[in-house]
């Protein structure tokens, strides 16, 4: 088995982080995952990444590779989905939950 290398995008409310994550065989037919910051973005305080942030009971989907939410099926960049949703001066922020997008959803299958 060959390392595969995936491309990975986190989010901080101020920082935008670029990674690569490598999984390698390991012993035993175990795996081992390696994780590289390749670059660091500043960018302006994003409050619905920031977990302080007081939320309501409302849930919003975000892929847990490259931070894109779902908005009706579509998938946006968190600045344009705090827009697309009208989150800007909402007092109080929907709670995240985790998935997968399309694009990396078929990064994974291309692995396979």
């Amino acid at each position: 088995m060959e390392a595969a290398r995936l491309a990975e995008q986190k989010g901080v409310p101020v920082l935008r982080r670029y990674m690569q994550m490598e999984i390698v065989p390991a012993a035993d037919e175990a795996l081992e995952f390696r994780n590289y910051l390749l670059r660091e973005e500043h960018r302006d305080h994003v409050r619905l990444l920031d977990p302080t942030a007081e939320r309501d009971h409302e849930l919003l989907r975000m892929c847990g590779w490259c931070n894109c939410i779902c908005c009706d099926e579509t998938w946006l960049s968190v600045e344009e989905a705090v827009n697309y949703l009208g989150l800007f001066g909402a007092p109080q922020l929907p709670q995240i939950t985790h998935g997968i997008c399309p694009d990396c959803a078929l990064n994974f299958k291309d692995l396979a």
